[in-house]
Parts: C-alpha cells; sequence; structure tokens
C-alpha cells in the first residue's frame, strides 16, 4: 500500500475541531459497515486463508505443554460457557477460550504478519464468540475483515515512526490487535457503528502494554499471550462492555498523551481516514517458525548454502548480515540459544541453521535446539556477525557478505522472504503449510475438502464445523 508519507503529529483534545470525527470515529465506522459484499472478492479470499492459516497454527500447538499448563490454570478459575479450546473437551469462558487458542496459535512464531499478528487475536476472538452467538459463515467472515484490516490500518499508521524498543521498551501488536479482536467479537455479537465505537476504545485502554522484554528478551512461557491471546482476551470483554452500554475513548489515538504519542514520532492519518486499498490484498504469512525479523536472512543463506555449497559456505572467513537497525536490539544474540523463546528470535542462530541446509524452520528447531545446535551450526554462527545498514527501514530488508578465504567477497540482498507480498505463499502454499500442522488429527481427504469449505465460507449457514475436528482428546 503506498501513498504521501505525509506525518501528522499528536496533539492535545481540546484543540481538534469541534464535531470533527476522530481517529476512532474513522476506523470503526470502517469497521462496523465492512463485510464480504463491501470488498473486493481477492481481499474476502485472503481474509480466509488468514482463518484458516490461523487454525492450522492452533492445532499445531494444542498438545505443548506449555499450553496445557494455561489450560489446567485457565480451567482452575474459568466461570464456564460454551466457547471451545483447540484440544481439549471441556468449554470454557469465550475470554478463557480466546486466551487459550490465541496462545496456542502463537506457541511457535507461526502465524502470520498482517498488521503486527492482527489475525491470531481476531480469530482467537472471532471464535470464542462464535461459539456462544452461532454466527453463520457470512457474518464471521465480516468479523474477520473488520478486526483484521482495521488491526492492520493502526499499526500500518504509525510503523515507519516506531519509537525503537530500547526507547519505549514496548512491542505495539498487543494494542492495536486488542482493537481488531474488539472489532471483530462485536460485530459477532450484533453490535451497531456506536459499539464497534466503544468496543475499540475500551479494548485500546485495556491493552495490555506488550513489553518488549517479554518478547525480544526473557519472556518465560507467558510470552505467547502478549500479541494473540491477551488482545482476544480483552477484545472478547471489551465488546461485551460495550453491548452493555459502556463508553469508550474518542481521542486516546491522536492524543499528546495517548497511543500514537507513546509509541511513535508521528503517524499517516491519511491510512486511517483515507486509505489506499486493503492490507489483507498485501497480506505477509510465515513459512519458518520463527520472528519474522529473521526470516530474510533465513532465506538467504539458505540461497548461499544451494548456490555456493556447503563446503564452500563453510569455509567462509566471515558472514555479516546488514538489517535495519530497530531490529538489532530484538534479534541480535550472540550466545548460544538458551531456550525455546530465545532461539524463535536468535537471527544468529537461525541463519546458521539455513547456512547448514535447512530450508525451513520448523518447531522442533526452537523446541529442540540443543539437538539441532551442532557443531556445524556453531562454527559457521561464531563467523556471523550483525552489521546495521542505514538506508534499510523494513526488517524484511537484508543483505549478507561472505568473505571467503581467499579474501572474495559474495554478496546476497532481498526484501521479500517467502510469504511476503511481493513473494507469496498463495493459496496452495497456506493449503500445504495447513495440512502439515494438522496432519496428525485429519487425513489428506478430510483435510482437503475441510480447506474447500473454509474457502466457500460465506456460504455456510453455520460455523459450528471449524472448529469440530480439532477438540477432544
Amino acid at each position: 500500500m503506498t501513498a504521501p508519507a505525509e506525518l501528522t503529529r499528536p496533539v492535545a483534545p481540546a484543540t481538534l475541531p469541534a464535531g470533527e470525527p476522530t481517529l476512532i470515529d474513522h476506523i470503526a465506522a470502517f469497521a462496523a459497515h465492512v463485510g464480504p459484499d463491501a470488498v473486493p472478492e481477492r481481499v474476502s479470499w485472503q481474509t480466509k486463508l488468514c482463518l484458516l492459516d490461523t487454525i492450522g497454527c492452533m492445532v499445531s500447538g494444542a498438545t505443548e505443554a506449555d499450553g496445557l499448563r494455561l489450560f489446567a490454570a485457565e480451567m482452575a478459575g474459568d466461570p464456564g460457557g460454551a466457547a471451545r479450546v483447540v484440544g481439549q473437551t471441556e468449554t470454557m469462558s469465550p475470554e478463557g477460550a480466546a486466551r487459550v487458542n490465541g496462545y496456542l496459535g502463537d506457541l511457535f512464531e507461526l502465524n502470520d504478519l498482517i498488521g503486527g499478528h492482527a489475525s491470531i487475536a481476531t480469530v482467537a476472538a472471532a471464535l470464542a464468540v462464535a461459539d456462544e452467538e452461532r454466527p453463520d459463515g457470512k457474518t464471521l467472515l465480516k468479523a474477520c475483515i473488520a478486526g483484521i484490516e482495521s488491526t492492520t490500518r493502526i499499526h500500518f499508521a504509525y510503523y515507519e515512526h516506531m519509537k525503537p524498543y530500547t526507547e519505549m521498551a514496548i512491542t505495539p501488536p498487543a494494542i492495536p490487535n486488542a482493537m481488531g479482536s474488539a472489532a471483530a467479537a462485536a460485530i459477532i455479537s450484533g453490535a451497531g457503528e456506536a459499539e464497534v465505537r466503544n468496543a475499540m476504545g475500551i479494548g485500546m485502554a485495556l491493552a495490555t502494554w506488550g513489553p518488549a522484554e517479554l518478547t525480544f528478551g526473557d519472556g518465560g512461557t507467558v510470552k505467547p499471550m502478549l500479541h494473540g491471546s491477551m488482545p482476544a482476551s480483552v477484545g472478547v470483554t471489551s465488546a461485551r462492555y460495550a453491548m452493555g452500554g459502556m463508553t469508550g475513548p474518542r481521542t486516546l489515538m491522536e492524543s499528546d498523551i495517548g497511543l500514537y504519542a507513546t509509541i511513535g514520532r508521528g503517524y499517516k492519518r491519511w491510512a486511517l481516514v483515507n486509505p489506499e486499498g486493503f492490507h489483507l490484498d498485501e497480506p505477509r504469512r510465515k513459512l519458518h517458525a520463527s520472528c519474522g525479523y529473521t526470516h530474510m536472512a533465513i532465506d538467504l543463506m539458505g540461497r548461499l548454502f544451494r548456490e555456493m555449497g556447503p563446503e564452500r559456505l563453510a569455509a567462509a572467513r566471515a558472514i555479516r548480515i546488514a538489517v535495519p537497525a530497530y531490529i538489532m536490539p530484538a534479534v541480535v544474540k550472540t550466545a548460544p540459544p538458551t531456550s525455546p523463546n530465545n532461539a524463535r528470535f536468535h537471527i544468529n542462530y537461525c541463519a546458521a541453521l539455513a547456512g547448514t541446509g535447512i530450508d525451513v524452520i520448523l518447531p522442533e528447531h526452537s523446541n529442540r535446539f540443543d539437538d539441532f545446535f551442532t557443531p556445524a551450526v556453531a562454527d559457521l554462527m561464531c563467523r556471523i556477525s550483525l552489521v546495521l545498514e542505514p538506508s534499510f527501514v523494513h526488517y524484511a530488508e537484508c543483505r549478507i557478505e561472505v568473505e571467503e578465504a581467499d579474501g572474495a567477497v559474495v554478496t546476497v540482498e532481498g526484501k521479500a522472504p517467502r510469504g511476503a507480498p511481493d513473494n507469496p505463499l498463495g493459496e496452495q502454499g497456506v493449503r500445504e503449510k495447513f495440512a502439515r500442522l494438522v496432519g496428525h488429527r485429519m487425513s489428506a481427504t478430510d483435510i482437503a475438502t475441510y480447506c474447500d469449505r473454509v474457502m466457500q465460507l460465506e456460504r455456510e449457514a453455520d460455523v459450528d464445523w471449524l472448529l469440530a475436528p480439532f477438540v477432544g482428546g
């Protein structure tokens, strides 16, 4: 999505023209009225792929020990409800199910990167509320379009002007994701524009601040609650509050003591008031089970492995990986990986894996990092250094220079890892990824039938079947 790089600064709410719609008024009006009949067919198609991909990610984490611990802890205090949890027989409150399903889907860093992980929060919230409200497929699709696209517009408006993590210490997707999931939950609950606006405002106010240390430092096992789990739960609660008549803030986005003042130097007002096109038409999906900041380096190292050959690459004197400045505090780590989360956010380790012939980073490469940190990987990692490239502004931009033993330098550069808008997975790629993630639960024939049904979601009279194959033991 391109448009003038206009930068708007946050202002004191008292200086806003009287009666002029605020940013949240604009984005809520969009969310309340968007739907499969109001968007290009390709946008609905991409949204259905988001739903398919996200459910697959939830299934992939359903048997993990961390997910099972969270479920047990949640059940100990859950008030009960009809919302289902992937991998479990018992049902929960919508808030509880949204938290658990969102956690399961983010365990392996496989969920998409649209708008800073928008799908995992929106889909987790929408499915949890749908189990109680029982919408048809078209309503669920509308909610997912509204939630994912709204989140992404909020995210896109500030992303190029985001403050460094070392200054604000926040990973901002936690806040926009709570707003988008609130819109989705409200829509499924039958909300009108006013209730959607209030739900989104309440979601913004109640969202976790998203500590950067939790994502990029020592996040413990609570880390996967950050981008999808808690925002989804907050979204469900916010929609319930709004449907009960509570109101939310209207100027918290553009205020000089509000959201954009906190996380950025400014924002692109046009991206919320008069956007050009749909972000859902340019999705960012994940092939690798690792932080998206690492993906271009992984793909470039894989290319070097194939083009130079393993012996020549292994004999290199030095390997320099150039990246944007803002991602360096997040993923640059020179010591060996120390935990699964550390391994997923370790660009040196992931690039070294690719440099030894591992084409796709899978969950086992972080879950069992001790097994994969072989002498060959350790040796290659010792020769990898990360360097700042001032001209790079997006995390997908990367250049690798391999200095060979004779002093010759081999250089590769890219800005579109597999899954990026310019290098998409496409429907077939998403179907193949889904099959890998759910193959232990469904036959190949059933997977194909399920995928076909998701891709015709707007024709479905109900959506109970979406989670049916994946609940229970």
